[in-house]
Order: structure tokens, then sequence, then C-alpha cells
């Protein structure tokens, strides 16, 4: 029986995996493009350059997750496929680790330009407190987009990913609807970045709740920290975080610049 239902088991998965992520895409073109006329309503398109300008920059900054998901995928898979639980659970922990210093790290960064970046991106005065807020919320929905990243390598590890997918359909559904309400609040751009920010936080903290769950069903036991080991993930991260940064930088840079000029 089991060989039986297997087949059909993964052709479900693959379903239910294309179907949420094909959603997911539909709802940020939404929030991306469909919606801009709706947003021009409250601010200026030079306001909305500014912003664009300043979510290249703030994305840059976000390179620094650097691949560390999927290599920390990797490296649960083949300890969980192994039934090698010390391995897993020692890359657990340095891959929680590594990305939770980039996370603060990331926000320690995007805070330091929030009073900068509105002057750098030439934004309109009258929007102008709103951007530094923007940039704010923005950092603070990076830093757990990080952290999500690296959460989620879990439940596609235990094959498990039907409801951190349902989680993040919703999630996105629920930011279209606060980014209306902080608009009619007359936020301005802060509350693009508010929608993202709101995303973010009710993905980690359901994300972290069923990874949680899951876990202690597993009988998986604690998290066990090796320096040695964390060393060694940090050598195997290096060149594609080089990479990545790189490729970022060559691919946003166009961006950046068509935004700046809108601005």
């Amino acid at each position: 029986p089991r060989s039986t239902l297997f087949p059909y088991s993964t052709l479900f998965r693959s379903f239910y995996n294309f179907f949420f992520g094909s959603f997911s895409n539909v709802t940020l073109i939404i929030i991306g493009v469909i919606m801009v006329p709706y947003y021009l309503r409250f601010f200026s398109v030079a306001s909305y350059g500014a912003w664009l300008a300043s979510g290249n920059i703030i994305g840059l900054l976000g390179s620094m997750e650097g691949g560390i998901s999927f290599i920390i995928t990797q490296k649960l898979a083949k300890g969980f496929a192994g039934k090698n639980l010390t391995s897993f659970r020692t890359y657990s922990s340095s891959g929680l680790t590594f990305i939770i210093s980039i996370a603060v790290i990331f926000m320690l960064a995007v805070v330091s330009l929030h009073t900068i970046l509105p002057v750098w991106v030439k934004c309109p005065e009258e929007q102008f407190s709103n951007l530094k807020i923007a940039i704010i919320f923005a950092g603070i929905a990076g830093s757990f987009g990080l952290l999500n990243s690296t959460i989620g390598s879990f439940a596609q590890v235990w094959q498990l990913t039907l409801f951190p997918n349902l989680i993040r359909n919703i999630c996105n559904l629920i930011a279209v609807a606060v980014i209306v309400i902080f608009l009619n609040l007359n936020f301005g751009v802060a509350s693009i970045a508010m929608g993202a920010m709101v995303r973010e936080f009710l993905v980690f903290l359901l994300l972290s709740f069923y990874t949680i769950k899951i876990w202690k069903s597993k009988k998986i036991g604690n998290l066990i920290f090796s320096f040695s080991n964390f060393k060694s993930l940090l050598k195997e991260i290096l060149f594609p975080f080089l990479g990545r940064l790189s490729q970022t930088i060559l691919s946003r840079s166009n961006n950046f610049l068509i935004a700046a000029f809108i601005s």
C-alpha cells in the first residue's frame, strides 16, 4: 500500500506547491504592480520613486542572507534522511545562529541609513517623514524575512510544506489589507512597508509555532551548538555569499538608477 500511495502523495505535494507558489506570485504582483495606481492616489510619483530607490538599497543589504537557507536545507536533509539526529540538531543550531546574527546586522544597517536614504533619493518633503518610517518598517520586515528563509527549511526537509505555503498566502492577503488601511490613515509610503512588516512578522510567528510543534512530535531533542560546526558552515557559506552579493549588486543597480531618476 505504501508504494501505491507514494506516487499520489508526491503528485499531490507537487500540485499544492505549484498552486500556492503561483498564488503567492499573483499576490505579490498585485502588491507590486496592480495597486500602483491606487498608491498614487495618496502620494506622488516622485514619492513612489523615492520609495523604490530606497527599497532597492534595502534589498541589496538583504542579500547578506547569501543563500544560507539553501545550504542549511541540504545539511538538514542529509542528517534527517540518514537518521543522524545529532548532525541535524547541530546544523540546525549553527544555521539559526548564523541567520539571527545576519538579521541583527541587517536591521542595524537599515536603521543607520533611515535618515540618510530619504535625502539621498531626493524624497519630496511631504513624504520625507513617512519614508523614514517606511525604511525602518522595511528593515524589520527584512529581518523577519531572513529568519523565515531558514525556519522554512525545516518544513521542506520534513516534506510538510502545505501549512507553511498556506500561511504565506494568507499573510500576503493580510498585507494587502494592511496597506489599504494605512494608506487611508495617511501613512503614505510607510503603508507599503507596514504591509510587508506585518506579513513577515505573522509568517515568523506561525511558521515558528508550526516548526516547534513538528519538532516536538518527531522527538528530535534539544539543539546542539558546536563552534567547530559553526566555523565549518561559515566556510561553506562564504563563496555562495560573495557570489550572491555581486549578482544582487548587478541586478539591482539598473533598478536603483531608474527609481532614483523617477524620484
